[in-house]
């Protein structure tokens, strides 16, 4: 993922226009996130989520997965351990 959020926001949109809907956000190297970056987060979600795709995200540390889930946020996207993982799943 970008490491600038406005970055990411625009990353994604483009990716939309080029009409790829399904995405993982790979949190692996996140070692901190603020209110900005779950607000990406949930602008990816949403933006590929109505544009008929999806949103998945991986490796999030024992830190971030405590924010998602303080936040609630854990309930609205598929988190996978792995980069693998969450890829596979967009086959089933």
């Amino acid at each position: 993922m970008a490491r600038n959020p406005r970055s990411f926001t625009m990353k994604s949109k483009k990716m939309i226009s080029e009409g790829k809907k399904n995405v993982v956000g790979d949190l692996s190297k996140v070692n901190f996130m603020n209110s900005s970056g779950l607000g990406t987060l949930i602008i990816a979600v949403t933006s590929l989520r109505n544009a008929g795709g999806d949103f998945k995200i991986c490796g999030a540390s024992e830190r971030i997965e405590s924010i998602l889930m303080v936040t609630k946020l854990i309930t609205v996207f598929d988190h996978h351990r792995t980069l693998d993982s969450a890829v596979e799943s967009y086959n089933k």
